[in-house]
């Protein structure tokens, strides 16, 4: 069984349609609620049933919680799952932490999460620049994308079945070569092949609200705010995401 690990607004949905039309099956299972129902549910009767229709899929996307990072005995857990019933891990990441803070931001303000027409990329574009500035939301998202990174960056070696690696920013400029690497890992013939007909990326983020964060960000946390952002964890008093 595969397991494709990110966080949100990274490319999973992309890529797992890539993969499913490729030949690799329907990755479309999530495990994001939170981690102790999951080590209830994974030792509760009848968890043999749902792996095997985890199985049927062909995957499972994860997506983490910030809460992982202070669950020494779950985050055991849960590694421990992840060897016992994985054959391969693909964890994917996006770099631009910024960009994919206002990427979840603009989305739950526009309502539009994914692109699959003409139409609806017109009225996410036209939505998107008339999404309004809230430093707190934003810096909420960014601060979790980095908790959840930071966790995986602490324990993705500790997985044993093979890990491959992909950048979203390479993904998106080359999305032919990095589906053919993923293939190839997986021991599925690149030439199989197949890209989403439709689901196109997310319209570029007003330039506008970037500017402004970085600059609400120097303001609030001097001009090295960003050298460190694990340091921001540690903020004993978070921003509501709401």
């Amino acid at each position: 069984m595969l397991a494709v690990i990110s966080t949100p607004r990274s490319g999973t949905t992309f890529l797992c349609n890539a993969l499913k039309r490729s030949g690799v099956g329907d990755i479309r299972e999530y495990l994001n609620f939170d981690l102790q129902d999951q080590a209830e549910h994974f030792e509760a009767k009848g968890s043999k049933e749902w792996l095997q229709c985890l199985r049927r899929h062909g995957g499972i996307k994860i997506f983490k919680e910030t809460t992982i990072l202070i669950e020494l005995e779950l985050r055991v857990h849960w590694l421990k799952f992840l060897n016992e019933h994985l054959d391969a891990v693909i964890y994917l990441e996006r770099k631009d932490t910024v960009d994919q803070a206002l990427s979840r931001w603009i989305a739950q303000h526009t309502r539009i999460w994914h692109v699959y027409n003409a139409e609806q990329e017109q009225r996410q574009a036209l939505l998107s620049k008339q999404c309004p500035y809230r430093f707190n939301q934003i810096y909420y998202f960014w601060v979790r994308f980095h908790a959840e990174k930071e966790f995986w960056r602490q324990n993705l070696d500790q997985i044993t079945p093979p890990v491959l690696r992909i950048d979203y920013e390479r993904m998106l400029a080359d999305p032919v070569v990095a589906i053919s690497d993923c293939l190839q890992f997986l021991d599925h013939d690149p030439g199989q092949l197949k890209l989403p007909d439709q689901l196109k990326p997310a319209a570029p983020k007003p330039k506008e609200l970037r500017e402004q964060f970085l600059e609400d960000m120097e303001n609030r946390f001097g001009p090295d705010a960003f050298a460190n952002p694990v340091e921001h964890l540690s903020v004993s008093a978070k921003p509501s995401p709401h």
